[in-house]
């Protein structure tokens, strides 16, 4: 320890204290003089004072340059993040007032303890709530594409029965009932647009895994061009109505005649530069997990 800060002495039975204005504290034995412990005590100081710590001399050993340099990075990794914390805790004050007045932060905690949630709060909640029942309500459906729109609905059960037995599901046994679905995009229903796109609601969960697990064997029947998935809410169509939109204007961008047909349809698809980690690879713009994400045909 060296001199540059204040000390105070004192006696503590045996042992001589000694007190330094940097927050390190000494003790010595009587018994052993010449030979005193050192503790920090107070960390309030302690970024400040090891600012100060003078660098390394000339002739220092390695290991002291680089103790030094670990040190001095620890320091500003700890006033950074002591910012940050200054930062959240002052962020967390304005979020309690807001709570207090009854604004749109109305936490779950101010429920439970019985204050009234603000309106935006109340309406959030009937939201979820709604789209919970719905997801519920559509537990055991498939949605199932490709199969054309019939002239009437006995032509469409006569479609999905050519599926199920392809897929050796019995429909007396396992179906509850089917229905044609029609664009929401018009208020008007008279005037809502018949899709190619028919729900299927099962009796029970295993027949409904079954009919995704094994759609993919379709693919090599008459029925290649059919495919079964998982029925979506109204908010989850809207959603993937985006994600096709964006999807589209993204593949939209690729050059006319780099286009490439497989299983999954017809694509443009674009190449990725000699700058890109991925150089050479072909690509298109994919939807993956409610994510538009880029699907590649082949490695360079």
């Amino acid at each position: 320890m060296d001199g540059r800060f204040s000390r105070t002495a004192w006696m503590d039975g045996r042992f001589s204290r000694t007190a330094r204005s940097d927050g390190w504290l000494g003790r010595t034995d009587g018994r052993l003089p010449g030979f005193t412990i050192w503790s920090y005590t107070s960390p309030r100081d302690f970024s400040i004072s090891l600012e100060n710590w003078e660098s390394p001399h000339c002739n220092s050993s390695e290991i002291d340059k680089k103790l030094h340099r670990w040190v001095m990075a620890l320091v500003t990794v700890v006033k950074s993040q002591s910012d940050q914390i200054k930062e959240l805790k002052t962020q967390l004050e304005e979020s309690k007032k807001a709570n207090d007045k009854g604004g749109a932060g109305c936490s779950w905690t101010s429920i439970v303890n019985g204050r009234k949630p603000s309106d935006q709060t109340q309406a959030l909640i009937a939201t979820v709530n709604k789209e919970i029942s719905e997801k519920a309500r559509l537990e055991n459906n498939v949605t199932i594409t490709g199969l054309g729109i019939g002239a009437n609905e006995d032509e469409d059960i006569e479609k999905v029965d050519r599926v199920l037995n392809a897929l050796n599901i019995d429909r007396s046994k396992t179906v509850k009932r089917q229905r044609r679905i029609k664009s929401s995009n018009s208020g008007d229903n008279t005037s809502k647009k018949v899709l190619d796109m028919i729900v299927v609601e099962f009796t029970d969960d295993a027949a409904r895994l079954k009919a995704l697990r094994d759609a993919r064997t379709l693919r090599g029947t008459e029925h290649k061009d059919v495919y079964i998935n998982p029925d979506k809410t109204a908010s989850e169509r809207a959603l993937e109505r985006e994600l096709r939109k964006r999807r589209n204007e993204l593949n939209g961008k690729f050059p006319l005649n780099q286009v490439r047909i497989d299983s999954q349809g017809k694509h443009r698809y674009g190449i990725k530069p000699d700058s890109d980690p991925n150089a050479g690879k072909k690509f298109y713009y994919g939807i993956r997990w409610n994510e538009i994400k880029e699907i590649y045909f082949e490695r360079a």
